[in-house]
């Protein structure tokens, strides 16, 4: 009697555990909507240093219209790796709102060796894609970028 006592002790602190610890947030209607090449992308906004820092480190996929956009206070050349990374992705940089550059298929760390990506020029604005997604959607330097209500984001 004893012993079921304890597993039903055991088993209601884990269920409060379990349905009160939060869950990661979802991409939802509520997650701003970018226009890039004429195309709409979810992204997540990164602007504080540690959700730059974590970025889509140790995620294990990414919708094929959904990114990433890391928001900086100023521009500057910029630099990002794929560390932690499970999947490749295209890396574009963006200053006012244009896409300056666009690195395509940035490949996933292999055998120790983390790639490093830099802007050749000041960027106030970096977004992750799925690899390919630039090409397949037509996206390129001098695009403008377009995420409606956040002008100040982009830099206007």
């Amino acid at each position: 009697m004893r012993a079921a006592k304890y597993i039903l002790l055991i088993i209601a602190v884990a269920a409060v555990w379990w349905f009160s610890s939060p869950a990661p947030p979802p991409i939802s209607n509520s997650t701003p909507t970018l226009t890039l090449g004429g195309q709409e992308f979810l992204v997540e906004i990164a602007d504080s240093p540690a959700e730059q820092i974590q970025g889509l480190s140790g995620r294990q996929s990414l919708c094929e219209t959904c990114g990433m956009l890391f928001v900086f206070p100023e521009a500057r050349v910029r630099s990002f790796w794929m560390k932690d990374m499970n999947f490749p992705l295209d890396i574009i940089f963006i200053r006012g709102g244009k896409i300056t550059e666009v690195f395509a298929d940035v490949p996933i760390p292999s055998g120790g060796n983390i790639r490093t990506v830099e802007s050749t020029e000041p960027a106030d604005q970096v977004l992750e894609l799925n690899a390919g997604g630039a090409k397949k959607f037509g996206i390129e330097p001098g695009d403008p970028v377009e995420l409606p209500g956040s002008e100040s984001l982009l830099g206007r």
